[in-house]
């Protein structure tokens, strides 16, 4: 299963969850459009559960980028992330492109 493919099935999932939060639901979901295969779920829950633990795998380190233009370089990705937004200083916990948790600079 594609990645874009589990964010649209967890999208129907959060508008289903929505609905019943908020008692827009008769919860009769056979006859509901939202209604999903469930071996398709299931697929799709442990790709997500993997995804997850895979990227909690990865550690890495904020680089700073003595290139002119400042900002950081993931250890592991190598992609750039400027170190300010709007003025502020700004470090993700996670780089934006390989999705590693970050331990700082």
């Amino acid at each position: 299963m594609t990645k874009e493919r589990m964010i649209e099935l967890l999208k129907i999932e959060h508008e289903c969850m929505r609905r019943g939060a908020h008692n827009e639901c008769d919860r009769d979901c056979a006859k509901c459009e939202l209604v999903q295969d469930d071996r398709e779920l299931d697929e799709m829950y442990t790709g997500v559960v993997a995804l997850l633990k895979e990227q909690e795998a990865k550690t890495g380190k904020w680089i700073p980028v003595t290139n002119g233009r400042g900002g950081l370089e993931c250890s592991i990705c190598h992609d750039y992330a400027p170190s300010y937004q709007n003025g502020t200083e700004y470090l993700s916990k996670y780089c934006p492109n390989c999705g590693a948790k970050m331990e700082g600079r």
